[in-house]
């Protein structure tokens, strides 16, 4: 699905304690699970008052949803802001409550403008991608610091000037180009009923959703089945042991700006036929590899997977080397992976650069917990546990370049000393992540082959002469 829409592009971001976003307990990851599922439910209930009101990404603790209107205008900038005080409100409501001492706040940010939405449309895999600017800057706000003030909206400058309300309100913080609002608590109009109607539905329904989910049946799933997650809920998480892997496409965003820049169809209509074409490249690298996989939604321009041992293998065994033979396979750079594709994919890939972040974990054992969300219109899927985390955060990390992949220090030391050797931190780097470049790995694996090969080269067997024995027969 291809579609051209205008409107206000909102990220909400929940922020929640690393002890639960990246659980190494079962019954912290199912918590966790718990509370993005009602995070995406509140959406969805004000969506029912608003069918303009879309959820295009659930990305854990980051939503992305689409408020769809023709124009901004101090009326449509004020049902923004509207919809954001309710949000706001609901989710300090119900959620803070649920996740108590690993709360840590929760904030917005939101811009406007035309973008291309496309639909990946893979069962519970299913994202809605915008191609645009006004889809980029909110969430790049939310990642640089500052961070945006717990309970508070960033709106782009001129975006507030167009409204004498927003303006002249004294609840408000000027952060470079961008204006953060209070909406916690805003004072309501007499006639303001709507938002206290639906604050009241959204926690009715999650009510009911928490009587619904019951006890827990937590699905264990072989390698061999582990494609399939059309059956993995809440209630019913399948669980696995596994490596989780992100790949961030390097300086798209600056391409997608000048494609509207030029303000030609064409340059538009370009842009998306070669997104869709690199949607399209994980395919030749997940048959290149031939492992047990869950593909995860994309976040973006961010290829995310779920990498499994095979029926013969443990866990334990795959820490030596898949977190960086997944990511040298990924960035391919003696091209064996992009030999496989057909020659326009091969073209593409040639242009793609990538950085990555891969997590397993020591403490977790790898375990993650898989489920599909559900919301009143559609469902997502979404991965909880330490992995998913920490790959996030390696992937996000500081100082991270194309053609590198982080990987976390519970990792490193299980990893084959060759492939130590590629890791090293970095001097504006977290300093709990190490990274390496593509060529670095290349050399590692090369001299890991090449120790193999000598390992395995059978020795001769030295040959014993016996002593002559003129007097065979007898003993003394």
């Amino acid at each position: 699905m291809i579609s051209d829409a205008t409107g206000f592009h909102v990220y909400a971001d929940l922020h929640l304690t690393l002890e639960l976003s990246a659980a190494t307990e079962e019954s912290k990851a199912d918590l966790y699970l718990e509370i993005l599922e009602d995070y995406a439910r509140i959406a969805s209930d004000f969506s029912l008052h608003d069918p303009k009101l879309l959820i295009f990404e659930v990305q854990g603790e980051r939503l992305h949803l689409f408020l769809n209107r023709v124009n901004a205008t101090p009326t449509t900038l004020g049902e923004l802001i509207s919809f954001a005080s309710y949000f706001t409100d609901a989710v300090f409501a119900i959620i803070k409550p649920k996740a108590e001492e690993y709360w840590a706040g929760f904030c917005m940010a939101a811009d406007f403008g035309r973008a291309i939405i496309l639909s990946t449309g893979q069962d519970g895999d299913d994202s809605l991608i915008s191609l645009g600017s006004p889809a980029n800057a909110p969430a790049k706000r939310l990642a640089r610091m500052p961070q945006v003030r717990s309970g508070c909206l960033a709106i782009k400058y001129e975006l507030v000037q167009q409204s004498v309300e927003f303006r002249n309100s004294r609840e408000r913080y000027a952060v470079g180009d961008w204006v953060e609002i209070n909406v916690k608590d805003r004072p309501r109009c007499p006639d303001e009923k709507l938002e206290k109607n639906l604050l009241v539905e959204a926690m009715e329904s999650s009510r009911v959703a928490a009587a619904e989910r019951g006890r827990k049946r937590v699905l264990l799933a072989k390698a061999a089945e582990i494609v399939k997650t059309g059956a993995a809920s809440i209630n019913n998480p399948m669980s696995v042991q596994a490596f989780l892997m992100r790949a961030d496409l390097d300086g798209f965003s600056l391409r997608v700006q000048a494609a509207f820049a030029q303000g030609t169809e064409d340059a538009i209509k370009r842009l998306v036929l070669e997104f869709l074409q690199i949607m399209r490249l994980p395919e030749a690298f997940e048959t290149h590899l031939g492992r047990p996989l869950i593909r995860l939604p994309w976040a973006g321009d961010c290829y995310c997977a779920i990498f499994l041992p095979k029926d013969y293998e443990e866990y334990g065994a795959i820490r030596s080397y898949l977190p960086a033979t997944l990511s040298l396979s990924y960035f391919d750079p003696d091209g064996e992976v992009n030999a496989t594709r057909e020659k326009s994919l091969a073209v593409v890939a040639s242009r793609c650069a990538w950085s990555i972040g891969v997590a397993g974990g020591e403490e977790s054992d790898g375990r993650l917990l898989v489920a599909n969300i559900e919301t009143r219109r559609r469902r997502f899927l979404v991965a909880a546990g330490w992995g998913a985390r920490r790959s996030l955060d390696a992937q996000n990390a500081t100082g991270l370049s194309k053609n590198e992949v982080a990987i976390h220090d519970e990792d490193y030391p299980k990893l084959d000393p060759n492939y130590q050797e590629a890791f090293n931190r970095w001097s504006d780097g977290p300093t709990i992540y190490r990274k390496a470049t593509a060529a670095g790995l290349k050399r590692a694996k090369g001299k890991a082959l090449l120790e193999k090969r000598v390992n395995i080269v059978p020795r001769q067997s030295e040959i014993i002469v016996p002593k002559s024995r003129p007097y065979y027969g007898e003993w003394d």
